[in-house]
């Protein structure tokens, strides 16, 4: 019977005693305290749900032990109270998984350095020593390595599920270590050795790419940020062997890239961009699509194709007379520089000259045959007085004059001493002008070298 139910007076219709009245209004007044406090008990129970997800975390809310909602952010999230539900709060920091050990060389307990250069070679390995371990390669070599891997969850849902902090770890470097021995068996231990963190194709990538593939199809809902090869090296006994062959494979790159280098300032100080239309390129990598001219026309003349030969001549001589021709369906201008240029421009000016000179000797001979038919004593008279003229006026001529009527003259052989100092100045003057224009020639074929190398330049 509830308070209100409690009715003055006795079942006979008598009137109840203050005591009694005084009790039921007590009744009433707990049963209200008592509806009260079950209504904040209730309220706090539904609040009691309210969590806060830190920055760097992810929230999944469970009802009834099933995922209702997961990857909430962080902030102010609520779930269905314990134990009707539960929000669980997965952290999403990146932990790193070192395999310093598991693919190294063996090292002694106690070893005060054990970096490669202070450890001892042996000639044979223990598979049995712990601490220690291998790979091999897909020549059937043998490689130490060592990795760090970086991962972090993903998918918060799956990682509730089916992972702990403790055992995530663990999966991780399982799955790493399975995709490293996988990875190592689809390369060989020079492209191996050889390995850098920047390339696209790496060994590193195909571990993580592998170690990937295991994570997901556990549902494991980890996600691995960075796989990185941190060092590799052969076998300590054969260590050095491989740096002597490394190091003669990169003085050999060193050199053909030495040797490409002198080829493209050569041709280019000698043709400039035609060069590359003359004779080729070195490579498919930097080939035009054409090739060299020079190639075609010898091509054609040892297969007897006199047609196609003086084509490929007409189209070098076009090419080294600056003439446009057509490559690929291009047309192609004027391209030739450097020394070709400047020996066919000495050429046709040497040719202008030529010719000009032998035209004025025709003009000459021409007056000359005209004025001999007109008077030929004149012109003889003339021819020898010029003759003369000219064979006396050479600096290397000496002319003394004798008095007529001496019946004898005592001449002195020996050359007079300011003929000579005239003639050893003239000598001098004409070495220094050869100098000058060979000067101006090593200036004029130095101006179409290109510096490839490496310039350092301070900041």
């Amino acid at each position: 019977m509830s308070p209100e139910e409690i009715k003055p007076g006795f079942e006979g219709g008598s009137p109840l005693d203050p005591a009694n009245q005084s009790l039921a209004e007590a009744l009433r007044v707990m049963y209200r305290l008592l509806q009260a406090g079950m209504m904040v008990l209730l309220l706090l129970f539904t609040l009691s749900g309210v969590t806060w997800v830190n920055e760097g975390e992810l929230g999944v809310r469970l009802l009834f032990g099933k995922v209702r909602e997961s990857d909430l952010k962080p902030g102010f999230r609520w779930s269905a109270p314990y134990p009707l539900g539960q929000l669980e709060k997965i952290s999403t920091g990146v932990r790193d998984v070192t395999l310093d050990r598991s693919f190294w060389v063996f090292i002694q307990p106690g070893t005060v350095d054990p970096s490669l250069d202070k450890l001892t070679p042996q000639d044979a390995l223990k598979p049995d020593e712990g601490g220690s371990g291998s790979v091999i390669t897909g020549d059937g070599n043998i490689a130490h390595t060592q990795w760090r891997v970086t991962f972090s969850p993903r998918n918060a849902a799956l990682y509730s599920q089916n992972m702990t902090q403790e055992s995530a770890i663990e999966i991780v470097r399982a799955t790493a270590m399975r995709g490293i021995v996988r990875a190592c068996a689809q390369v060989s231990i020079d492209d191996l050795l050889k390995q850098t963190a920047t390339q696209a194709e790496s060994v590193a990538r195909a571990a993580q790419t592998i170690a990937q593939e295991s994570l997901d199809a556990m549902g494991s809902g980890l996600e691995i940020e960075d796989f990185k090869l941190t060092q590799v090296t052969p076998p300590l006994y054969v260590r050095s062997s491989f740096a002597k062959m490394q190091n003669a494979v990169s003085t050999a790159a060193k050199e053909l890239e030495n040797a490409s280098a002198t080829r493209r300032t050569t041709l280019n100080a000698v043709a400039g961009d035609a060069a590359t239309l003359l004779v080729g390129a070195p490579s498919a990598a930097d080939r035009s699509g054409v090739p060299g001219l020079i190639d075609q026309y010898e091509d054609a003349l040892e297969r007897g194709n006199a047609a196609e030969a003086a084509l490929a001549l007409e189209r070098i001589e076009s090419v080294l007379a600056g003439r446009e021709i057509e490559v690929n369906g291009a047309k192609i201008g004027r391209v030739v520089s450097g020394e070709v240029a400047g020996l066919l421009a000495d050429a046709e000016g040497y040719r202008r000259q030529v010719g000009a000179t032998y035209q004025g000797e025709l003009s000459r001979y021409q007056a000359k045959l005209a004025a001999f038919q007109a008077n030929p004593q004149v012109m003889v008279q003339t021819e020898w007085r010029d003759a003369v003229g000219a064979f006396l006026a050479r600096d290397t001529v000496q002319m003394i004059l004798v008095p007529p009527g001496s019946e004898w003259v005592s001449l002195q052989l020996n050359a007079d001493p300011d003929l000579r100092r005239s003639i050893d100045r003239a000598k001098k003057e004409r070495e220094v002008r050869e100098a000058e224009d060979k000067r101006r020639q090593m200036l004029r074929q130095e101006q179409f070298k290109t510096q490839t190398g490496l310039i350092e330049m301070g900041g």
